[in-house]
């Protein structure tokens, strides 16, 4: 092909829109080919255990299964589309993008988005009221958290990474992606272990926590910011306020003593 037909084709599949109706689309075609099939391989099950089931059954009989085949299809749909999620999620290249279409990085991050949006209000972030359950539906869409821990709000789960014993309290919001003017910025945000981020805080992209250290509730983290371990941060935007001493007990540091770390 010659090179000017060529980069004419490059162009051409660049500007086309994010294919968010197709992901979108066969997400829930596939799914809800499983839930059919589970249906029938329940059906089916019935029908070798029981003679004469389909012939004879009382009709109390078909109302007391009907529970349970709507739980079996109900989930199959639900633990298919988290599988076709795992797999279609896309990693993103961290950093200032231009916040146009025909940055690749963009058109990767629309598709993401729409196809972890859908995921999380279909399958629920905490199935069953478990928050136990919630962070395996993060990590089945990519987010790296440890033994225990448990999040919220994850608009990227995939740019999540989160130690052991952590906790991001109720309506926290760990956002890794900002918007500023025409560029669009992308990070992972991190997290050790013993991590306590209180609840209705935000926490901005690029941002490290250190072990052990607590972010007050209603807080604010802007973007990069590296807090150091075994420290409290507190307020909009937070300052370190205190220190975690080797007991886990807090202690609150005084004007001066902040004034001398620069917080």
């Amino acid at each position: 092909m010659p090179k000017k037909k060529q980069e004419n084709v490059e162009e051409l599949k660049i500007r086309r829109p994010p294919r968010v109706g197709l992901v979108l689309g066969s997400a829930t075609l596939i799914s809800t080919v499983a839930a059919a099939l589970a249906s029938l391989g329940i059906c089916y099950g019935l029908y070798l255990l029981f003679d004469e089931f389909w012939g004879g059954a009382p009709i109390y009989v078909w109302i007391a299964i009907t529970p349970f085949l709507y739980f079996a299809v109900k989930w199959a749909f639900k633990l298919t589309l988290l599988c076709y999620a795992h797999f279609n999620i896309k990693p993103l290249e961290e950093g200032y993008h231009d916040f146009d279409m025909r940055d690749e990085t963009v058109r990767k991050w629309v598709v993401n988005a729409a196809l972890t949006s859908f995921t999380g209000v279909i399958v629920g972030t905490f199935p069953w009221g478990q928050p136990g359950i919630g962070a395996r539906v993060f990590r089945a869409m990519g987010a790296k958290m440890g033994k225990n821990s448990i999040a919220a709000i994850l608009g990227e789960p995939y740019m999540v990474e989160m130690g052991d014993n952590s906790t991001c309290g109720v309506s926290s919001i760990l956002a890794t992606h900002v918007i500023e003017g025409n560029k669009f910025y992308m990070a992972k945000i991190r997290i050790g272990n013993n991590v306590v981020v209180g609840g209705q805080s935000m926490i901005f992209p690029g941002v490290t926590i250190g072990d052990n250290s607590i972010i007050a509730a209603m807080s604010l983290v802007p973007k990069d910011t590296k807090i150091p371990p075994n420290t409290v941060w507190a307020g909009v935007p937070a300052r370190q306020v205190g220190i975690v001493d080797k007991d886990g007990k807090i202690v609150k540091m005084e004007t001066e003593e902040l004034k001398r770390l620069g917080r």
